[in-house]
């Protein structure tokens, strides 16, 4: 058989032409092409997640590091990313992504007299940064304080007269932007509670806090530590931890989207879910839940709490984070993910994909981090590259004998199957969860300190902040910025906290 010298093969074709070809196969013919050779598989994996993930670390300190980092309160505008730490000597710290050089400047407090150092996360809309609630890094007292920094000129102001009802004082919520207007905040752990599901906005162009009209039937569960993200005016939801009545976690690996627009809640459902109610006989009332229940394929991210998840494109990119496990004893015991084990979500083929990065420093353990934020810049035409700032935990004891995941293509039950992603190789582990003192031991582990009082905050502290606390017994106002509460754990946490070091680490994500 000869072939014409003027024919067009597919293989002539310019690859972003090839890219648009494939975006019209339903995730069962891609499974189908990948398999054909290594050239359409690597097509494939750029279609579903990304060719190639590569992790290494920046050795660029700061001249002086400060006493403490609060590590989530970074956010990114630009080339620049800001960390500011409200204190006695309150500074904003920026890292030049392009010349990586680090830098402080003094807030310029606005109408504040009596600031305290408090643990919070932020978000940015335009020039404006917004650290809502946390906690008092000294007092463990919850916050539902509103801080604005204008990163023009450092000015830094408490928002005093917004209107509406604000949220509880809490901690360990969400805050994202969206619309460059709106800041959403989710779930979060109050006084006396054991996680919160409720959605609050500060509209910024009127000053106004409202909470929206929320509906659907696939509500995500009570959770803390959760990840989250937006994809246009989608507000991701991904993990998370909720405490029992025995005060043991309860940790999620489930992902939710919130239409911000609709304010209606969808579940993505795990693919063995979905597979088994497809099985079953459809009854009468059942559709109107179903239309809020997304099938994906694919295998899904583990249980987590506190990992960070960010967007590019249609996908989300979900890694670190922490575990429970239980030893032999029945002990629970505080587990970690190494950054270089990357979970992507397609939200456009509804597909999971594992993906275990490359470490460039080939001296280089596992990287396990505590607390993080991040920066994200274009890598060229097709990618991203990642720059983490976290507190760098030491080597643990890595864990073994966990169960494994398979590469190879599965039907959903639903006519599609799930893209193999991985390596040529039939099953790869899953991701390096490494061993930590047990959430017990990492309160107690002071003789010396004092017993806590009635009103007191308990959990598991893995970084510098304090992570994880339960707050019993405490009074609290939804309407005063400060909620008082007594309660001391950094005096037993001190030991643990020392284990972390200020780090910035680079994910590679390579289309």
């Amino acid at each position: 058989m000869t072939v014409d010298r003027n024919t067009c093969t597919i293989f002539d074709l310019s690859l972003d032409i090839k890219y648009v070809i494939l975006d019209f196969l339903d995730n069962r013919s891609l499974a189908h092409l990948a398999q054909t050779c290594r050239y359409f598989e690597s097509l494939v994996r750029n279609v579903i997640s990304f060719r190639n993930v590569q992790v290494s670390t920046l050795d660029i300190g700061m001249s002086k590091v400060p006493p403490f980092l609060n590590y989530r309160a970074g956010v990114c505008s630009g080339s620049t990313f800001y960390m500011p730490f409200i204190n006695e000597g309150s500074l904003c710290y920026t890292f030049d992504l392009k010349t990586g050089i680090w830098s402080s400047h003094k807030l310029n407090m606005i109408d504040i007299i009596d600031i305290q150092p408090q643990i919070t996360s932020a978000a940015i809309i335009g020039t404006k940064i917004y650290l809502l609630g946390g906690r008092l890094l000294k007092s463990y007292t919850l916050s539902n304080a509103l801080i604005e920094i204008d990163i023009n000129n450092f000015n830094t102001r408490l928002v005093k007269d917004s209107t509406g009802l604000p949220p509880r004082p809490r901690h360990e919520h969400s805050i994202d932007s969206v619309g460059d207007r709106y800041l959403i905040v989710f779930g979060g752990l109050c006084y006396n509670s054991v996680g919160e599901n409720d959605v609050f906005v500060y509209d910024t162009f009127e000053n106004r806090w409202f909470v929206p009209p929320i509906s659907g039937r696939h509500v995500p569960h009570l959770r803390f530590g959760h990840a989250s993200t937006t994809i246009g005016n989608n507000l991701y939801i991904h993990g998370g931890a909720q405490l029992d009545n025995d005060s043991r976690y309860i940790v999620y690996d489930d992902l939710y989207k919130l239409d911000c627009q609709t304010w209606v809640w969808y579940k993505y459902e795990h693919p063995e879910v979905e597979r088994y109610l497809r099985s079953q006989k459809p009854t009468p009332g059942e559709s109107p839940q179903r239309n809020h229940l997304i099938s994906t394929t694919g295998d899904s991210p583990h249980d987590r709490f506190q990992p960070y998840m960010c967007s590019y494109g249609n996908k989300l990119i979900i890694f670190g984070g922490h575990s429970i496990r239980e030893d032999e004893d029945d002990n629970e015991i505080l587990c970690s993910y190494s950054i270089d084990e990357v979970c992507i979500f397609n939200t456009k083929r509804r597909a999971w994909s594992n993906i275990s990065a490359t470490t460039l420093d080939k001296d280089e353990e596992a990287i396990t981090v505590c607390d993080m934020s991040i920066a994200t810049v274009q890598l060229g035409s097709r990618g991203l590259r990642i720059y983490i700032f976290a507190g760098k935990k030491a080597p643990e004891i890595q864990r073994s004998g966990l169960t494994k995941f398979s590469t190879s293509s599965s039907s959903n039950g639903s006519g599609q199957e799930s893209v193999s992603v991985g390596q040529h190789q039939p099953t790869l582990s899953l991701p390096s969860i490494t061993e930590n003192v047990s959430p017990t031991q990492s309160c107690h582990d002071d003789d010396n300190s004092d017993e806590a009082g009635e009103n007191e905050v308990r959990g598991p502290d893995n970084s510098d902040d304090g992570d994880l606390f339960h707050v019993k017994n405490a009074s609290s106002s939804s309407h005063s910025s400060y909620s008082s509460s007594n309660g001391s754990l950094g005096q037993r946490n001190r030991r643990h906290n020392r284990r972390a070091t200020p780090c910035i680490a680079m994910l590679d994500m390579i289309e």
